[in-house]
């Protein structure tokens, strides 16, 4: 969960704009007509027009482009983005090899760990791909590979190519920064610019804060963090059940002990309080064995997760300390039915037991 908080605040660092607004489709209306709109509602300080297009790949040698998909042609599919030159909302995303594009290059893509899945596993700097746009086959090269940031993943190439490619600069994606960053003003404006672009007759499919795709990123983080809790909570609980039947079997290996130490005048209490320090002391040095290979093994589970992102490790603190405190009450109340029953031996009891 820390790796995961600390990619959403990376994506913060690299996003600044507040509203998302997509256009049903490309339409006819220019990119300075949509910015001149938008820019007229009140709290809207910069618009910038953009275009996400979806696409699939054309294998080398073949006329037919394949994409893996979902049903809701979403999730699963490829799409580029064509970013705008001179753009101030964005910055390029971390580089994994490679070089960001040229301002007005064409002919190149940079292509994200995102779209790299499946149809796109073996490609490299250098290589070149075959993109079906608008039932076009188009060829690119790819001059560099990307992390996958947070509303910008799949293939990333310049208007300049993407005129040059669809022979069209219909924008169908607008971002919109407010003058004050809260969600009430996010919200507002993006209700605003889409009854202002309906009223000019423009197909609008959404307008929302950006607020919303991080929580759908959220939302789908939270059933793997989810999984990965209840396997954690049923391993702590069969340690507890272990820790519980070693300190039984402890105490009745001990009895002729602690029938001795109550004949020389200890309290029940004073039986009941080494018993379950000793179960603490036990849970502290598993904590302790435990750190090293907890961080090691976190990091490669981690580096070996199928996922579209790339999460930073990171060590969280109050998870830590919250695990820490978990197991030793945890082994306080796993010893205290043996150490009732320790502190219960009569010392004739104790010298009965063979």
């Amino acid at each position: 969960m820390a790796g995961f908080q600390a990619f959403l605040d990376r994506d913060k660092q690299l996003r600044r704009w507040d509203v998302d607004v997509r256009l049903a489709e490309a339409g006819r209306v220019s990119a300075d007509a949509l910015t001149r709109l938008l820019a007229e509602i009140p709290e809207v300080t910069h618009v910038e027009a953009w275009s996400i297009v979806q696409t699939s790949v054309v294998p080398s040698g073949q006329q037919v482009s394949i994409t893996r998909t979902y049903p809701d042609q979403g999730h699963g599919s490829i799409s580029v983005t064509v970013v705008p030159p001179d753009s101030s909302l964005v910055d390029p995303p971390p580089l994994l090899e490679g070089r960001w594009l040229g301002s007005d290059e064409a002919g190149a893509v940079v292509i994200s760990q995102a779209g790299l899945a499946e149809e796109l596993s073996e490609i490299r700097r250098g290589d070149a791909i075959q993109l079906s746009m608008g039932g076009q086959l188009t060829v690119w090269q790819v001059v560099g590979v990307a992390e996958t940031v947070g509303g910008r993943g799949g293939i990333f190439i310049t208007q300049a190519g993407f005129e040059a490619a669809a022979a069209t600069s219909q924008p169908n994606l607008l971002r919109i920064v407010t003058g004050k960053h809260d969600e009430d003003t996010r919200t507002s404006v993006a209700e605003a610019a889409d009854r202002v672009l309906t009223e000019a007759g423009i197909d609008v499919r959404s307008a929302e804060s950006v607020s919303r795709s991080e929580a759908v990123s959220a939302g789908h983080m939270l059933p793997l963090i989810l999984v990965f809790l209840g396997l954690s909570a049923a391993m702590s609980v069969v340690g507890f059940a272990g820790l519980a039947s070693t300190m039984s079997t402890n105490v009745l290996e001990r009895t002729r002990e602690f029938g001795v130490m109550s004949a020389i005048g200890a309290t029940a209490s004073t039986v009941r309080r080494l018993v379950v320090l000793e179960g603490v002391f036990i849970a502290g040095v598993s904590c302790a064995i435990a750190a090293i290979p907890a961080v090691l093994l976190t990091a490669v589970m981690i580096g070996n997760l199928s996922l579209p992102v790339s999460l930073p490790f990171q060590i969280s603190a109050p998870g830590v300390a919250i695990w820490v405190v978990v197991v030793i009450l945890g082994a306080a109340l796993a010893t205290l039915a043996p150490a009732f029953r320790a502190s219960r031996l009569t010392v004739r009891e104790a010298l009965a037991y063979l």
